[in-house]
């Protein structure tokens, strides 16, 4: 897997005593567990603590581990079918933007406005690393709302330039943006359909499947990722509760764009 791990999928253990000395290490000093599988990466014992303790944090439940979502790892694929590239081969990053760039708003409340726009905390410096990594970072977003008459598309184009200028005071900036402006069942780019991305990829002639990571925080976005046949990295944060298909679905797992970005890097 790309910079968050090079360990192999994760095998049953032999026996349940792994089980049991893992679930120990979770109600142990929750600071040294990133010691700890720095150490011995392979042993059963902190491979199953490293599991549990990436499932609490995605579920946020508490069972007497102060947890915050920085303290997450990065899930490996429990079957081993996918991986993500090694950063070197990845040259064009898909970005979902709400959720991921920006805080999401309630189910049906959409972002249109820039006094509205909460960025992710490190979201500037993580794109920025993306930029100077010379990754080209592409925003691919749903924006029901213009199909529901809430907004125009002109207001989402002036929201992005916004942005751009934002990120601009931060030494970083969004190559393109890849808007689907329609309602459910309407076109053939609305995420979980793949039409953004064949855009992009048609904008982008030295885009290919094996370059492209996409980075989003929503089933519909990891869907679109595995049906386009490119891996993908799912954000799963305290402002919402991911599905377990989702969760099963992604390439990998991140608590934000910020911590994927300094992993994916390292």
């Amino acid at each position: 897997m790309l910079g968050f791990s090079r360990t192999p999928a994760i095998a049953a253990p032999e026996n349940s005593s792994a089980i049991e000395n893992g679930l120990a290490h979770l109600r142990s000093n929750p600071l040294q567990h990133r010691a700890l599988i720095m150490q011995c990466p392979n042993n059963p014992e902190m491979l199953v603590y490293r599991l549990f303790k990436n499932i609490l944090c995605i579920l946020h439940i508490d069972l007497g581990v102060k947890n915050s979502p920085s303290d997450c790892n990065i899930i490996i694929p429990m079957d081993g079918s996918s991986e993500i590239p090694p950063s070197s081969a990845i040259q064009f990053v898909l970005l979902d933007r709400d959720g991921v760039i920006n805080r999401k708003a309630p189910e049906g409340v959409y972002v249109h406005q820039w006094h509205d726009f909460e960025p992710m905390a490190g979201v500037e410096t993580a794109i920025a690393a993306l930029n100077h990594a010379k990754k080209r970072v592409l925003v691919i977003t749903n924006q029901r709302g213009v199909a529901l008459g809430l907004y125009t598309q002109a207001e989402v184009e002036t929201l992005h330039h916004q942005l751009q200028r934002h990120l601009a005071d931060h030494g970083a900036h969004i190559d393109a943006f890849y808007v689907c402006p329609h309602d459910n069942n309407q076109c053939n780019c609305r995420k979980p359909k793949t039409g953004l991305l064949e855009q992009a990829f048609q904008d982008n002639p030295d885009a290919s499947k094996t370059n492209t990571l996409l980075i989003g925080d929503s089933l519909s976005d990891i869907q679109a990722a595995n049906t386009f046949g490119i891996p993908s990295i799912l954000i799963s944060n305290q402002s919402s509760h991911k599905s377990e298909e989702a969760v099963t679905l992604a390439t990998a797992v991140s608590p934000s764009l910020s911590d994927a970005v300094k992993t994916f890097l390292s």
